[in-house]
């Protein structure tokens, strides 16, 4: 009986402790798991890189987009500055010209109206001698046309001058509208007619006896 038993359990333990190569598989499945888990690392390694490189390219895109929106801005209101300065000045050139216009008027008619006193005696001895009244007043109208012109001739050639030369320091080209110029011209000889109306129609009706006295 204690040999049954005795055999019993050396079999019982033998079949208990384990064999060879369940030892080998256990350190074959240590191995694997370890191989996984590095795997595993160097995916997630991976993924982090790529999505560290999505960032930054996002994020570079996001500030090129914001620098270029900043510079589409700036330029629009330089442009809007520019156009702006452009308006102002323009409103002054013609306000300037306006002014010249106006007073080159006047100054004409005073010139004249004093050039009537003082040649009342010509007028009057033309007068007597067999002129007409129609004859004095295209005179004066003619010697008025004729200032007007040679004044208005030099001040543009002047003013081409000067614009040549301020152009030509700030290294800027230099444009000539012929319509500008054809416009300038006409401003500055319609004036003196104009305003020379009044003079000569009034040296041309006063009285040739009053004419001869005043001188």
């Amino acid at each position: 009986m204690p040999d049954s038993s005795t055999s019993a359990t050396v079999s019982n333990e033998e079949s208990a402790t384990p064999s060879g190569p369940p030892r080998k598989r256990s350190k074959q499945g240590h191995g694997s798991r370890v191989y996984a888990n590095f795997r595993s690392a160097v995916t997630s390694i991976q993924i982090h890189r790529r999505y560290s490189l999505l960032a930054a390219s996002g994020v570079f895109i996001g500030a090129m987009v914001v620098m270029a929106t900043s510079i589409v801005v700036q330029s629009s209101n330089i442009l809007f500055s520019l156009h702006l300065y452009a308006q102002v000045v323009k409103v002054l050139l013609v306000s300037i010209g306006a002014v010249s216009f106006v007073s080159g008027g006047l100054i004409m008619r005073s010139v004249l109206l004093a050039a009537e006193i003082e040649r009342l005696r010509e007028f009057g001895i033309r007068l007597v001698i067999g002129a007409r009244r129609r004859d004095i007043c295209t005179q004066l109208l003619f010697e008025v046309l004729l200032l007007s012109v040679t004044g208005g001739v030099s001040g543009s050639v002047c003013g081409l001058l000067i614009g040549f030369v301020l152009t030509s320091l700030l290294r800027l080209p230099f444009i000539v509208h012929p319509v500008l110029m054809v416009l300038l011209a006409s401003a500055s000889i319609v004036p003196g007619p104009m305003c020379a109306l009044y003079p000569v129609l009034r040296a041309s009706h006063v009285d040739p006896e009053r004419m001869l006295r005043s001188g």
